[in-house]
């Protein structure tokens, strides 16, 4: 199949600033042949592979892309042309890959000097002749930078472009002034949204609720470990008095969500004959994002204590660890000592000591989202399972604003980040119980909503 291109032929052009020192500018004229029909891409490469093909430093810029149309005529900024007739996009802190230093040359008869580098564009950016870029040149100053050549390396739907630059001018009030008066959008480049193969350029408001979410998430995880990870057991441990309590599927959720390290690591036991991927819980909605296994899950549980399962020899069973008592689910217990059968929770959770009453979201943020009269966590309970009767049912008009934002995340629905983030908030001031539980799907809900805004 032949695939139709645009094929681009240049011309020199007078220089349109009387006062450019070097550079020479050249006047792609863009003729539009055959649209192709289909594209068929045989060996796709996805933007953030890229990266490893590509050699050189990183050099960190302020990036202004041309706004044109197809046939629009493509030009370096110049400065008596009106804002509505030259239009950029503003790429913050863009990375180029620099593939050779900036050159410089001198003409031998005007003794003027020609600064120029090349580097390559790696990053779902398609540069254009024309384009300026602000980097720094050191000492303290920053350059203006106009692109002279563009090259794609590759014909798939996604590579990387060859460019080469000339420096235009030293990046004074004056040049700054006349760009920044033709900049119509605003974009942030975030290098770390490829390592998880989501698009690099993210709006202002959406990138300071991807910084702020991405530095919850780091202080929550490291709360989570600091309070309820014990030397005595090696792993987490419920917030319950008097025993050691361990629950399995929670100690195994925070192993799939990353938590724990060498230094403290999150050790797991079997139940018994039970194995605990044979027990459907609300952790497997959250690992799987899918709303219709919630039909399957189990809502009840209790304890029992680990002698309950002396008689059932397996691997790190739970009988021979260091705890006291492990959450189990009610009517459960395959072939168990029938005394198990009392399985129920021996701690008055509504009498805890550090247990304090619901709290709401601020009055701007229910009339934004419709939460009035909800509170923003329920207290945490073993019948059911965590959360309330309202999420096991699927009754969003009782749920907390916790739950409404999991249930939204588990049926493929957008999370608000200004929900989420409220949410990290309160939680240091949550029961321990309900940090013990709660941190784990908020990290989960961070992780899913941080993209999007």
């Amino acid at each position: 199949m032949s695939l139709g291109k645009a094929r681009t032929t240049t011309e020199p052009l007078n220089n349109p600033q009387s006062n450019l020192d070097g550079i020479v500018e050249k006047q792609p004229v863009v003729t539009q042949e055959t649209q192709r029909k289909a594209i068929v891409d045989t060996g796709y490469t996805s933007v953030s592979s890229l990266i490893v093909h590509t050699t050189g430093d990183d050099w960190v810029v302020n990036y202004y892309r041309q706004l044109v149309g197809l046939d629009d005529p493509l030009s370096p900024l110049q400065k008596g042309k009106l804002a509505v007739n030259q239009q950029y996009e503003l790429i913050e802190r863009y990375e180029l890959k620099v593939d050779s230093p900036l050159s410089q040359q001198q003409d031998t008869e005007t003794k003027e000097f020609e600064v120029t580098g090349s580097g390559a564009i790696t990053y779902g950016l398609i540069p254009n002749v024309g384009d300026m870029f602000v980097a720094d040149i050191g000492n303290g100053t920053e350059g203006l930078f106009c692109i002279t050549q563009s090259t794609r390396l590759s014909y798939t739907k996604q590579s990387a472009y060859e460019i080469a630059y000339i420096l235009v001018a030293e990046y004074d009030a004056t040049w700054q002034e006349s760009l920044e008066g033709k900049v119509v959008k605003e974009i942030i480049f975030e290098k770390r949204m490829l390592e998880e193969e989501e698009s690099p350029f993210m709006t202002r408001s959406a990138h300071h609720a991807y910084v702020s979410l991405s530095i919850s998430k780091d202080r929550l995880s490291k709360h989570l470990m600091n309070m309820f990870w014990a030397k005595s057991v090696q792993s987490i441990k419920l917030p319950l008095p008097t025993y050691d309590y361990y629950d399995g599927w929670h100690a195994n959720f925070c192993i799939f969500i990353g938590l724990g390290d060498i230094r403290k690591s999150i050790d797991t036991y079997q139940y018994g004959l039970t194995d605990l991927s044979d027990v459907v819980t609300i952790w497997d909605l959250f690992k799987d994002m899918d709303i219709y296994q919630l039909p399957l899950v189990t809502r009840n549980f209790g304890e029992l204590s680990v002698k309950v399962f002396n008689g059932v020899p397996v691997q790190r069973g739970i009988a021979w660890s260091p705890f006291d008592k492990a959450i189990y689910p009610r009517d459960e217990f395959y072939d168990i000592d029938m005394a198990a059968k009392t399985c129920t929770l021996s701690v008055d959770l509504s009498n805890l000591p550090d247990g304090k009453g619901p709290t709401a979201l601020t009055e701007p943020l229910q009339e934004e989202y419709g939460l009035s009269d909800r509170p923003m966590y329920h207290q945490v309970s073993f019948e059911p399972y965590i959360l309330s009767t309202a999420f096991y049912d699927g009754v969003t008009g009782e749920m907390s604003v916790l739950e409404y934002c999991l249930f939204k995340a588990i049926n493929g629905e957008a999370v608000s980040s200004t929900l989420v983030s409220a949410l990290c908030s309160e939680i240091y001031t949550e029961p321990h119980l309900s940090q013990y539980y709660y941190i784990p799907m908020l990290l989960t809900l961070i992780s899913v909503c941080r993209h999007k805004e």
